[in-house]
């Protein structure tokens, strides 16, 4: 590295017998000349500073050529985990519901419980196919599609689950209701810790 390395550089426009341009080193607190200096006169003319700037740091750069590759952390999108683990949540709640009421009212009961629970895991499963099992970057229209297709798909199966297993398969309808509802209940309560 230079002496004057971060310095401010004067150049007069006098040529000299060995360069042609006289250089000198500047005092970058002051501007001054550093003391010492041979040749230094003060009725020089026409001189010019300049400023030999540090280096940009690697972050500062815009071109993607100059940039550090910086170390890739992957963390899954919160949206996809939650699509993901509710239903889940939504069928384990049914599941424990279902075992409780087999040891209390029976088999019949527990069952039609764990049906409406199901059902309810079944259709969240399906909004969470439509809309966050889709890539997540594309155009506004095409995600209020996909918001609206989902949505619609989540209440025919919901809808159509719940009527077949209560008019289809003759289970009674207070229980189906009832795992139905602590489905909606554990989506409602769960649903803000599973997008942590």
């Amino acid at each position: 590295m230079r002496p004057w390395a971060g310095r401010a550089i004067a150049c007069i426009g006098k040529p000299e017998a060995d360069s042609g341009v006289d250089c000198r080193v500047n005092d970058p607190g002051t501007g001054l000349p550093v003391a010492g200096t041979p040749g230094w006169t003060a009725s020089s003319t026409r001189m010019l500073h300049r400023t030999r700037l540090p280096l940009k740091s690697p972050g500062c750069y815009t071109f993607p050529a100059l940039q550090q590759p910086e170390p890739v952390t992957y963390r899954p999108d919160p949206t996809r985990r939650a699509a993901l683990r509710l239903p889940l949540v939504q069928g384990a709640v049914g599941a424990i519901g279902a075992g409780v009421l087999a040891v209390v009212a029976g088999g019949v009961p527990a069952v039609a419980f764990l049906v409406g629970a199901v059902v309810i895991a079944t259709g969240f499963a399906m909004f969470g196919w439509r809309t966050s099992g889709r890539p997540p970057v594309a155009p506004a229209g095409r995600m209020f599609v996909r918001l609206l297709v989902g949505t619609a798909l989540k209440w025919l199966v919901i809808g159509a689950g719940l009527v077949l297993a209560m008019n289809g398969a003759g289970l009674p309808a207070e229980f189906v209701l009832g795992g139905a509802l602590s489905a909606f209940l554990a989506s409602m309560i769960g649903l803000p810790w599973l997008l942590r």
